[in-house]
């Protein structure tokens, strides 16, 4: 096996200082002078290559990778949850937030309660859905009556509400 890759390597370094030559044959004598120097470049790149070639096998000897073993690996790495799940969890993350924004804006315009003054947490359940709504007030939002925001919001939300 080791006999047939040098045996390319030569035949390719023959095949490329032919070309060569003949290239340099059929290019004109002086006008021709900065087409000779990249033509040469070009050549002495094609025996470095060809030189290098032979110890690309031994520098790796693993296969290279397949299509499908790329995938085998992508999928043991996600688990049993599989692409699907991390998808779903990552637009819930989105959601949340932009629902947690939308909450926050309601609060400060209908209640007067201001940004700082509410944390808010929203959780979904294994579908996907809102399943829960957690506000903790502070500052001058604790004046505010918990149990009236928590029916109106629960009412809103479609979803058990907690305000503390």
């Amino acid at each position: 096996m080791g006999g047939d890759r040098l045996a390319a390597s030569v035949l390719g370094l023959f095949g490329v200082a032919l070309a060569a030559a003949l290239a340099e044959l059929l290019l004109p004598s002086e006008e021709g002078r900065a087409t000779k120097i990249a033509l040469r470049f070009l050549v002495s790149l094609s025996v470095l290559l060809l030189f290098l070639a032979p110890f690309r096998g031994i520098l790796s000897d693993a296969p290279p990778f397949s299509l499908d073993q790329i995938i085998e690996a992508g999928e043991s790495a996600v688990g049993k949850e599989g692409f699907d799940a991390i998808f779903r969890d990552a637009i819930n993350e989105g959601s949340a937030q932009a629902l947690k924004e939308g909450l926050s804006a309601l609060l400060a315009e209908q209640y007067g309660i201001g940004e700082g003054q509410a944390q808010i947490f929203v959780y979904f359940d294994g579908k996907g859905e809102l399943s829960r709504v957690q506000i903790y007030l502070s500052g001058s939002a604790l004046l505010k009556d918990p149990h009236e925001l928590e029916a109106e919001l629960g009412a809103l939300l479609g979803c058990e509400t907690e305000v503390r």
